[in-house]
Protein backbone atom coordinates (compact mmCIF):
# COMPACT_ATOMS: atom_id res chain seq x y z
CA UNK A 1 0.00 0.00 0.00
CA UNK A 2 1.23 3.49 -0.84
CA UNK A 3 0.97 5.93 2.04
CA UNK A 4 0.90 9.71 1.43
CA UNK A 5 2.55 11.98 3.92
CA UNK A 6 1.58 15.68 4.04
CA UNK A 7 4.38 17.98 5.14
CA UNK A 8 5.04 21.71 5.28
CA UNK A 9 8.73 22.61 5.03
CA UNK A 10 10.25 25.93 6.10
CA UNK A 11 11.81 28.58 3.91
CA UNK A 12 15.54 28.98 4.45
CA UNK A 13 15.95 32.29 2.69
CA UNK A 14 13.81 35.21 1.65
CA UNK A 15 12.91 35.53 -2.00
CA UNK A 16 13.21 39.19 -2.82
CA UNK A 17 14.04 41.53 -5.69
CA UNK A 18 17.63 42.68 -5.92
CA UNK A 19 17.79 46.20 -7.33
CA UNK A 20 19.40 46.47 -10.78
CA UNK A 21 19.90 42.72 -11.16
CA UNK A 22 18.22 40.62 -13.83
CA UNK A 23 18.42 37.27 -12.03
CA UNK A 24 16.74 36.46 -8.73
CA UNK A 25 17.56 33.27 -6.84
CA UNK A 26 14.92 31.31 -4.99
CA UNK A 27 16.31 29.18 -2.13
CA UNK A 28 14.48 26.49 -0.22
CA UNK A 29 15.05 22.98 1.07
CA UNK A 30 18.66 21.70 0.93
CA UNK A 31 21.25 24.37 0.10
CA UNK A 32 21.95 22.74 -3.26
CA UNK A 33 18.36 23.12 -4.38
CA UNK A 34 18.51 26.54 -6.05
CA UNK A 35 16.28 27.73 -8.87
CA UNK A 36 17.27 30.80 -10.91
CA UNK A 37 14.51 33.05 -12.22
CA UNK A 38 14.97 35.66 -14.91
CA UNK A 39 13.28 38.91 -13.88
CA UNK A 40 11.38 39.00 -17.19
CA UNK A 41 9.54 35.79 -16.34
CA UNK A 42 6.19 36.07 -14.55
CA UNK A 43 5.73 32.47 -13.39
CA UNK A 44 7.65 29.89 -11.42
CA UNK A 45 6.51 26.30 -10.92
CA UNK A 46 3.02 27.26 -12.06
CA UNK A 47 2.73 29.94 -9.36
CA UNK A 48 2.44 33.43 -10.92
CA UNK A 49 4.15 36.40 -9.33
CA UNK A 50 1.93 39.45 -9.10
CA UNK A 51 5.01 41.69 -8.81
CA UNK A 52 8.69 40.86 -8.51
CA UNK A 53 9.28 43.99 -6.45
CA UNK A 54 7.33 42.49 -3.56
CA UNK A 55 9.28 40.30 -1.13
CA UNK A 56 7.89 36.84 -0.53
CA UNK A 57 8.46 33.84 1.66
CA UNK A 58 8.10 30.71 -0.43
CA UNK A 59 6.92 27.64 1.45
CA UNK A 60 6.88 24.35 -0.49
CA UNK A 61 3.96 22.11 0.49
CA UNK A 62 5.09 18.54 -0.19
CA UNK A 63 3.17 15.32 -0.68
CA UNK A 64 5.88 12.64 -0.63
CA UNK A 65 5.27 9.12 -2.01
CA UNK A 66 7.22 6.97 0.44
CA UNK A 67 7.86 4.07 -2.00
CA UNK A 68 10.16 6.08 -4.28
CA UNK A 69 10.58 9.24 -2.21
CA UNK A 70 9.59 11.48 -5.12
CA UNK A 71 8.00 14.70 -3.87
CA UNK A 72 5.29 16.66 -5.61
CA UNK A 73 5.44 20.26 -4.39
CA UNK A 74 3.09 23.20 -4.66
CA UNK A 75 4.68 26.54 -3.87
CA UNK A 76 2.63 28.87 -1.69
CA UNK A 77 3.54 32.54 -1.36
CA UNK A 78 3.85 33.95 2.17
CA UNK A 79 4.28 37.66 1.68
CA UNK A 80 6.23 39.51 4.31
CA UNK A 81 4.18 42.46 5.63
CA UNK A 82 7.16 44.62 6.51
CA UNK A 83 8.47 44.47 2.93
CA UNK A 84 5.28 45.33 1.07
CA UNK A 85 5.53 48.55 -0.90
CA UNK A 86 6.42 51.13 1.73
CA UNK A 87 7.32 54.81 1.34
CA UNK A 88 8.50 56.90 4.27
CA UNK A 89 10.21 60.14 5.19
CA UNK A 90 11.77 61.33 8.47
CA UNK A 91 13.07 64.86 9.05
CA UNK A 92 13.87 67.26 11.85
CA UNK A 93 11.63 70.33 11.53
CA UNK A 94 10.73 72.86 10.54
CA UNK A 95 8.25 73.83 13.24
CA UNK A 96 5.11 75.60 12.02
CA UNK A 97 2.88 77.85 14.13
CA UNK A 98 0.01 78.24 11.68
CA UNK A 99 -3.53 77.58 12.88
CA UNK A 100 -4.93 76.61 9.47
CA UNK A 101 -3.51 75.25 6.23
CA UNK A 102 -0.80 72.86 5.03
CA UNK A 103 2.07 72.31 7.49
CA UNK A 104 5.48 73.33 6.17
CA UNK A 105 7.64 70.46 4.96
CA UNK A 106 5.19 67.67 5.82
CA UNK A 107 4.76 65.92 2.49
CA UNK A 108 5.47 62.46 1.12
CA UNK A 109 5.40 61.46 -2.55
CA UNK A 110 4.73 57.86 -3.53
CA UNK A 111 3.63 55.70 -6.44
CA UNK A 112 0.60 53.46 -6.08
CA UNK A 113 0.69 50.37 -8.28
CA UNK A 114 -2.94 49.28 -8.19
CA UNK A 115 -6.37 49.87 -6.68
CA UNK A 116 -5.38 48.55 -3.26
CA UNK A 117 -5.81 49.91 0.25
CA UNK A 118 -3.32 52.33 1.78
CA UNK A 119 -2.01 52.34 5.33
CA UNK A 120 -0.61 55.61 6.72
CA UNK A 121 1.36 56.46 9.83
CA UNK A 122 2.21 59.94 11.08
CA UNK A 123 4.17 61.09 14.11
CA UNK A 124 4.98 64.68 15.07
CA UNK A 125 4.94 67.13 17.94
CA UNK A 126 1.50 68.78 18.34
CA UNK A 127 0.19 71.60 20.53
CA UNK A 128 -3.01 73.56 21.13
CA UNK A 129 -3.03 76.56 23.48
CA UNK A 130 -5.86 78.75 24.78
CA UNK A 131 -9.08 78.40 26.76
CA UNK A 132 -11.04 75.22 26.00
CA UNK A 133 -9.50 74.94 22.54
CA UNK A 134 -9.20 72.19 19.95
CA UNK A 135 -7.42 71.75 16.61
CA UNK A 136 -7.59 68.99 14.01
CA UNK A 137 -4.72 67.60 11.95
CA UNK A 138 -5.67 65.76 8.75
CA UNK A 139 -3.70 63.76 6.20
CA UNK A 140 -4.76 64.65 2.66
CA UNK A 141 -3.93 62.87 -0.58
CA UNK A 142 -3.26 65.19 -3.50
CA UNK A 143 -4.81 68.00 -1.48
CA UNK A 144 -8.09 66.17 -0.90
CA UNK A 145 -9.71 64.18 1.91
CA UNK A 146 -9.33 60.38 1.68
CA UNK A 147 -12.21 58.98 -0.48
CA UNK A 148 -13.23 56.50 2.23
CA UNK A 149 -13.29 59.07 5.05
CA UNK A 150 -11.25 61.72 6.86
CA UNK A 151 -7.84 60.69 8.19
CA UNK A 152 -7.89 63.12 11.10
CA UNK A 153 -7.08 63.47 14.78
CA UNK A 154 -8.03 66.16 17.30
CA UNK A 155 -6.23 67.68 20.27
CA UNK A 156 -8.26 69.44 22.98
CA UNK A 157 -6.92 71.43 25.96
CA UNK A 158 -8.29 73.23 28.98
CA UNK A 159 -7.44 76.85 29.91
CA UNK A 160 -3.78 77.82 30.35
CA UNK A 161 -2.42 74.50 29.10
CA UNK A 162 0.40 74.54 26.55
CA UNK A 163 1.32 70.89 25.93
CA UNK A 164 3.90 70.31 23.18
CA UNK A 165 3.57 66.51 22.97
CA UNK A 166 4.86 63.82 20.65
CA UNK A 167 2.01 61.80 19.17
CA UNK A 168 1.79 59.10 16.54
CA UNK A 169 -1.31 57.71 14.87
CA UNK A 170 -2.31 55.47 11.97
CA UNK A 171 -4.94 55.57 9.25
CA UNK A 172 -6.31 53.36 6.49
CA UNK A 173 -7.65 54.72 3.21
CA UNK A 174 -9.47 53.11 0.28
CA UNK A 175 -10.38 54.43 -3.15
CA UNK A 176 -7.07 56.01 -4.19
CA UNK A 177 -6.23 55.19 -7.81
CA UNK A 178 -3.05 53.93 -9.40
CA UNK A 179 -0.27 56.44 -10.09
CA UNK A 180 1.82 59.15 -8.47
CA UNK A 181 0.43 60.79 -5.33
CA UNK A 182 1.43 63.21 -2.59
CA UNK A 183 0.43 63.13 1.08
CA UNK A 184 0.36 66.39 3.02
CA UNK A 185 -0.59 67.33 6.59
CA UNK A 186 -3.18 70.05 7.18
CA UNK A 187 -4.30 71.73 10.39
CA UNK A 188 -7.48 73.63 11.20
CA UNK A 189 -10.01 74.12 13.99
CA UNK A 190 -11.95 71.14 15.24
CA UNK A 191 -15.63 71.61 14.28
CA UNK A 192 -17.26 73.69 16.99
CA UNK A 193 -14.02 75.49 17.85
CA UNK A 194 -13.80 77.83 14.86
CA UNK A 195 -14.10 81.09 16.81
CA UNK A 196 -11.03 83.26 17.32
CA UNK A 197 -8.67 82.14 20.04
CA UNK A 198 -10.02 78.59 20.26
CA UNK A 199 -7.60 76.82 17.91
CA UNK A 200 -4.12 78.18 18.55
CA UNK A 201 -2.12 75.31 17.02
CA UNK A 202 1.58 74.54 16.72
CA UNK A 203 3.18 71.65 14.83
CA UNK A 204 6.70 70.47 15.52
CA UNK A 205 8.94 71.75 18.27
CA UNK A 206 11.39 74.58 17.63
CA UNK A 207 13.19 74.87 20.97
CA UNK A 208 16.85 74.09 20.39
CA UNK A 209 17.13 71.44 17.70
CA UNK A 210 13.94 70.68 15.83
CA UNK A 211 12.18 67.47 16.88
CA UNK A 212 11.74 64.68 14.34
CA UNK A 213 8.56 64.04 12.40
CA UNK A 214 7.70 61.01 10.28
CA UNK A 215 5.26 60.17 7.48
CA UNK A 216 4.80 56.83 5.75
CA UNK A 217 2.46 55.22 3.24
CA UNK A 218 2.19 51.50 2.62
CA UNK A 219 0.22 49.76 -0.11
CA UNK A 220 -1.75 46.77 1.16
CA UNK A 221 -2.94 44.27 -1.51
CA UNK A 222 -6.65 43.48 -1.35
CA UNK A 223 -5.93 39.73 -1.30
CA UNK A 224 -3.20 39.95 1.35
CA UNK A 225 -4.20 37.47 4.05
CA UNK A 226 -1.68 38.36 6.76
CA UNK A 227 -2.92 41.90 7.47
CA UNK A 228 -6.25 42.76 9.11
CA UNK A 229 -7.63 46.06 10.33
CA UNK A 230 -10.65 47.89 11.67
CA UNK A 231 -10.93 51.67 11.38
CA UNK A 232 -13.55 54.35 11.82
CA UNK A 233 -14.67 57.18 14.07
CA UNK A 234 -16.93 57.43 17.08
CA UNK A 235 -16.75 57.99 20.82
CA UNK A 236 -17.41 55.80 23.84
CA UNK A 237 -17.63 57.28 27.34
CA UNK A 238 -17.36 54.06 29.32
CA UNK A 239 -14.64 53.60 31.94
CA UNK A 240 -14.76 49.80 31.97
CA UNK A 241 -15.42 47.19 29.30
CA UNK A 242 -14.86 46.60 25.60
CA UNK A 243 -14.80 49.89 23.66
CA UNK A 244 -17.53 50.25 21.03
CA UNK A 245 -16.36 49.53 17.50
CA UNK A 246 -12.81 48.57 18.47
CA UNK A 247 -13.22 44.88 17.66
CA UNK A 248 -11.47 43.00 14.85
CA UNK A 249 -12.15 39.43 13.71
CA UNK A 250 -9.65 37.56 11.54
CA UNK A 251 -8.17 34.15 10.74
CA UNK A 252 -4.56 33.34 11.69
CA UNK A 253 -2.95 31.14 9.04
CA UNK A 254 0.36 29.94 10.50
CA UNK A 255 1.16 28.23 13.77
CA UNK A 256 4.70 29.57 14.20
CA UNK A 257 4.00 33.22 13.31
CA UNK A 258 3.55 36.02 15.83
CA UNK A 259 0.98 38.80 15.83
CA UNK A 260 1.92 42.47 15.69
CA UNK A 261 -0.96 44.42 17.23
CA UNK A 262 -1.28 48.19 16.79
CA UNK A 263 -3.89 50.60 18.16
CA UNK A 264 -4.31 54.32 17.45
CA UNK A 265 -7.14 56.43 18.89
CA UNK A 266 -8.09 59.57 20.82
CA UNK A 267 -7.90 58.70 24.53
CA UNK A 268 -8.83 60.68 27.63
CA UNK A 269 -8.83 60.32 31.41
CA UNK A 270 -10.69 62.84 33.60
CA UNK A 271 -11.39 63.21 37.32
CA UNK A 272 -11.57 65.70 40.15
CA UNK A 273 -8.60 63.87 41.67
CA UNK A 274 -5.60 61.90 40.44
CA UNK A 275 -6.80 59.23 38.03
CA UNK A 276 -5.52 56.82 35.41
CA UNK A 277 -7.12 54.63 32.73
CA UNK A 278 -5.62 51.64 30.95
CA UNK A 279 -6.48 50.55 27.42
CA UNK A 280 -5.53 46.92 26.69
CA UNK A 281 -5.40 45.13 23.33
CA UNK A 282 -6.80 41.65 23.97
CA UNK A 283 -6.93 38.43 21.94
CA UNK A 284 -10.10 36.38 22.43
CA UNK A 285 -11.00 38.30 25.57
CA UNK A 286 -7.63 37.81 27.26
CA UNK A 287 -4.44 39.84 27.59
CA UNK A 288 -1.62 38.49 25.44
CA UNK A 289 0.10 35.58 27.23
CA UNK A 290 3.58 36.59 26.09
CA UNK A 291 3.17 40.11 27.49
CA UNK A 292 0.34 42.51 28.17
CA UNK A 293 -0.09 45.12 25.38
CA UNK A 294 -1.56 48.19 27.04
CA UNK A 295 -1.31 51.96 27.38
CA UNK A 296 -2.08 54.16 30.41
CA UNK A 297 -3.25 57.78 30.56
CA UNK A 298 -2.71 59.50 33.94
CA UNK A 299 -4.03 62.98 34.83
CA UNK A 300 -3.88 65.56 37.61
CA UNK A 301 -7.15 66.79 39.14
CA UNK A 302 -9.52 68.40 36.61
CA UNK A 303 -7.19 67.79 33.66
CA UNK A 304 -9.22 66.78 30.58
CA UNK A 305 -6.81 65.91 27.74
CA UNK A 306 -8.50 64.54 24.62
CA UNK A 307 -5.38 63.59 22.64
CA UNK A 308 -4.36 61.19 19.89
CA UNK A 309 -2.30 58.30 21.18
CA UNK A 310 -1.05 54.97 19.88
CA UNK A 311 0.78 51.86 21.07
CA UNK A 312 1.81 48.48 19.70
CA UNK A 313 3.16 45.11 20.78
CA UNK A 314 3.86 41.54 19.71
CA UNK A 315 1.87 38.52 20.79
CA UNK A 316 3.23 34.96 20.58
CA UNK A 317 1.63 31.54 20.90
CA UNK A 318 -1.64 32.42 19.20
CA UNK A 319 -3.08 29.33 17.53
CA UNK A 320 -4.14 28.89 13.92
CA UNK A 321 -7.79 29.73 13.28
CA UNK A 322 -10.42 32.37 13.95
CA UNK A 323 -9.66 35.04 16.55
CA UNK A 324 -11.07 38.29 17.89
CA UNK A 325 -8.94 41.28 18.89
CA UNK A 326 -10.60 44.02 20.93
CA UNK A 327 -9.72 47.03 23.08
CA UNK A 328 -10.67 46.90 26.76
CA UNK A 329 -10.67 49.96 29.03
CA UNK A 330 -10.35 49.83 32.80
CA UNK A 331 -8.77 51.59 35.77
CA UNK A 332 -4.97 51.37 35.91
CA UNK A 333 -3.90 49.08 38.80
CA UNK A 334 -3.12 51.15 41.86
CA UNK A 335 -5.71 53.83 41.11
CA UNK A 336 -9.28 54.07 42.31
CA UNK A 337 -10.87 55.90 39.38
CA UNK A 338 -10.61 56.14 35.61
CA UNK A 339 -13.07 58.61 34.07
CA UNK A 340 -12.26 57.42 30.57
CA UNK A 341 -13.34 58.51 27.12
CA UNK A 342 -12.33 56.83 23.87
CA UNK A 343 -12.59 58.63 20.55
CA UNK A 344 -13.72 62.22 20.30
CA UNK A 345 -15.86 64.70 18.44
CA UNK A 346 -18.04 62.97 15.82
CA UNK A 347 -18.62 66.25 13.94
CA UNK A 348 -16.97 66.54 10.53
CA UNK A 349 -15.82 62.93 10.43
CA UNK A 350 -14.52 62.71 13.97
CA UNK A 351 -11.17 61.57 15.34
CA UNK A 352 -10.03 58.44 13.53
CA UNK A 353 -9.19 55.11 15.19
CA UNK A 354 -7.22 52.19 13.75
CA UNK A 355 -6.84 48.68 15.14
CA UNK A 356 -4.46 46.34 13.29
CA UNK A 357 -3.38 42.70 13.50
CA UNK A 358 -0.45 41.59 11.32
CA UNK A 359 0.87 38.06 11.10
CA UNK A 360 4.70 38.19 11.20
CA UNK A 361 6.89 35.25 10.08
CA UNK A 362 8.87 33.36 12.71
CA UNK A 363 12.31 34.95 13.36
CA UNK A 364 14.13 31.71 12.51
CA UNK A 365 12.98 31.97 8.90
CA UNK A 366 12.74 35.77 8.67
CA UNK A 367 15.72 37.56 10.28
CA UNK A 368 14.90 41.10 9.09
CA UNK A 369 12.50 42.16 11.85
CA UNK A 370 13.76 42.71 15.40
CA UNK A 371 11.92 43.93 18.45
CA UNK A 372 12.01 44.13 22.21
CA UNK A 373 8.89 44.45 24.32
CA UNK A 374 9.06 44.91 28.09
CA UNK A 375 7.19 46.39 31.03
CA UNK A 376 9.65 48.69 32.75
CA UNK A 377 10.27 52.35 33.61
CA UNK A 378 13.17 54.73 34.16
CA UNK A 379 13.01 57.99 36.12
CA UNK A 380 16.35 59.49 35.09
CA UNK A 381 16.52 62.97 33.58
CA UNK A 382 19.64 62.41 31.46
CA UNK A 383 21.64 59.54 30.00
CA UNK A 384 21.10 56.25 28.21
CA UNK A 385 18.07 54.26 29.31
CA UNK A 386 19.57 50.93 30.27
CA UNK A 387 16.54 48.75 29.60
CA UNK A 388 15.70 50.34 26.24
CA UNK A 389 18.29 48.69 24.02
CA UNK A 390 17.89 46.39 21.04
CA UNK A 391 20.75 44.47 19.41
CA UNK A 392 20.41 43.02 15.92
CA UNK A 393 22.32 42.15 12.76
CA UNK A 394 21.49 44.09 9.60
CA UNK A 395 21.35 41.66 6.67
CA UNK A 396 21.32 43.84 3.56
CA UNK A 397 23.49 46.79 2.60
CA UNK A 398 20.91 48.46 0.36
CA UNK A 399 18.00 48.44 2.83
CA UNK A 400 16.93 51.22 5.20
CA UNK A 401 16.04 50.79 8.86
CA UNK A 402 12.54 51.55 10.14
CA UNK A 403 12.78 52.35 13.86
CA UNK A 404 9.62 52.35 15.96
CA UNK A 405 9.33 53.13 19.67
CA UNK A 406 6.18 53.32 21.73
CA UNK A 407 6.35 54.24 25.43
CA UNK A 408 4.73 56.35 28.13
CA UNK A 409 6.80 59.56 28.44
CA UNK A 410 6.61 62.44 30.92
CA UNK A 411 8.31 65.78 31.63
CA UNK A 412 7.38 67.49 34.92
CA UNK A 413 8.31 70.45 37.09
CA UNK A 414 6.34 71.84 40.02
CA UNK A 415 7.73 75.37 39.51
CA UNK A 416 8.62 75.96 35.87
CA UNK A 417 7.68 74.95 32.38
CA UNK A 418 10.08 72.23 31.31
CA UNK A 419 10.88 70.07 28.31
CA UNK A 420 12.76 66.80 27.82
CA UNK A 421 14.19 65.24 24.68
CA UNK A 422 14.29 61.51 23.95
CA UNK A 423 16.65 60.34 21.20
CA UNK A 424 17.05 57.02 19.42
CA UNK A 425 20.75 56.25 18.98
CA UNK A 426 22.14 53.87 16.40
CA UNK A 427 25.44 52.44 17.66
CA UNK A 428 25.75 55.62 19.79
CA UNK A 429 26.19 57.59 16.60
CA UNK A 430 23.40 58.87 14.38
CA UNK A 431 20.45 60.21 16.38
CA UNK A 432 16.74 60.58 15.84
CA UNK A 433 15.23 63.16 18.22
CA UNK A 434 11.57 63.37 19.17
Amino acid sequence: MVRRKHCLTRTQQIFRELTKRSVIEWHWGPPANVVALNAKSRCLANHCLDDLRRANLWVPRCEALEEDGTPSCEEISRQDPSLLDLYGITKNGPADGKDAGAINGRELKFYKKSATGLQFFQSDNFRVHSSHSASRWELKIDGATCPSGKMAQDLYVQPHMNPHRINGFGFHCKGVGKGDHKVTVHVGPTPGYESAGRHDAYTGHGWGKNAAWHLEAQEIPADYQLYHFKSGAGGDGRSSGVVNGRTLKFKKLYKDSRLRLFYSDNLRTYSGSYASCRWTIRVDGQACKSGNIAGDVYVHPHDNPHRPRSFAGYCDDVSVGEHTVDVFIGTTPGYSYCGGWTGWHPSGGGAHYLLEAEEIPNPSSYPMLHYKMAHTSDGRDAGALAHYQLSFEKKNKETSLRLFLTENLRAYSSQYGCTCTWELWQNRGKKVMF
